[in-house]
């Protein structure tokens, strides 16, 4: 049985138009590594200093290679050192050598550097130097194995530190004052001076320090800064009664001597005494601060 429900026609229909891609996805490309900066060369004895400065990622390292100079140009390349370092010291022959540097992470390396050519310094032999001792003026002569350095006479020094007063004091004042305590409490002072060196002046200013003496006795103070680096200004006034002291130290400034006589009872205060710094030794006068 045919039944005609009056539907109309199904429509044309239209196929898809198929699209042409690619199933394989584009790979990931990580942008270069940096090379190192700030290529620097160093020339030391026998070899060269590489120094530079490392790309700024974890675990980074850098390849150092070298070349032979081959008139003006590097030869073969040669691997000599890969480093976490930001130097390298490298053992030079005679000759001198090229170096270039590149980044390595994780085996990706950067581009190389510009290469720089390395130089040594090379070390006279035994016989170059004894040759320039005995040709040499006697005064050059570096023959001293503690300072290093021995003048052939004291012409070498500045007149006024052989042929008159090395230093003298320019305003110094020493003074000394003592209670009635037993044994009795010394204050020994040293105004604020000015120490003349040659053409040269370094100021102090005033300072003062207690010391304790037994009654009925007479004692020798030296007075002095330590002052290596020539800075002046404030110092601690160091005393001892040991003159040997004064001797004892690269940096001792001879402040001056207090002679200091306490009797039985009694206080007392006085000035004077011995100027320091290098113009005359201890004991040339002495004032008595009684």
């Amino acid at each position: 049985m045919l039944v005609d429900v009056g539907a109309p026609p199904l429509p044309v229909v239209v196929p898809v138009s198929a699209v042409n891609a690619s199933w394989f996805p584009r790979p990931y490309t990580p942008p270069p590594l940096p090379s190192p900066m700030d290529v620097a060369v160093q020339s030391v004895v026998d070899g060269a200093v590489i120094s530079w400065t490392r790309a700024a990622l974890q675990g980074v390292l850098t390849l150092v290679e070298i070349a032979p100079d081959v008139s003006g140009e590097p030869g073969a390349w040669t691997r000599a050192a890969l480093t976490e370092e930001s130097s390298h010291q490298l053992t030079l022959p005679a000759a001198s050598r090229w170096v270039r540097l590149r980044t390595v992470l994780h085996g990706r390396t950067s581009a190389y550097t510009t290469p720089v050519l390395a130089s040594r310094v090379v070390a006279p032999t035994q016989a170059e130097v004894q040759q320039a001792q005995d040709t040499a003026d006697h005064a050059d002569s570096l023959t001293q194995p503690g300072s290093g350095v021995q003048l052939g006479d004291q012409r070498n020094l500045m007149p006024v530190t052989v042929a008159s007063t090395r230093s003298l004091w320019d305003g110094l004042t020493l003074s000394a004052t003592f209670d009635t305590g037993s044994p009795a409490t010394v204050t020994l002072s040293a105004s604020a001076a000015t120490l003349r060196v040659g053409s040269a002046t370094v100021s102090y200013a005033a300072s003062s320090t207690n010391v304790t003496q037994a009654r009925d006795t007479t004692a020798r103070y030296y007075g002095y800064y330590l002052d290596e680096a020539w800075q002046g200004g404030d110092r601690t006034l160091n005393v001892t009664t040991n003159v040997a002291t004064l001797a004892d130290t690269d940096g001792v400034v001879w402040v001056g001597e207090f002679v200091v006589v306490i009797g039985a009872s009694g206080g007392g205060s006085g000035s004077g005494g011995v100027g320091g710094g290098g113009g005359r030794p201890p004991g040339t006068f002495e004032d008595l601060i009684q």
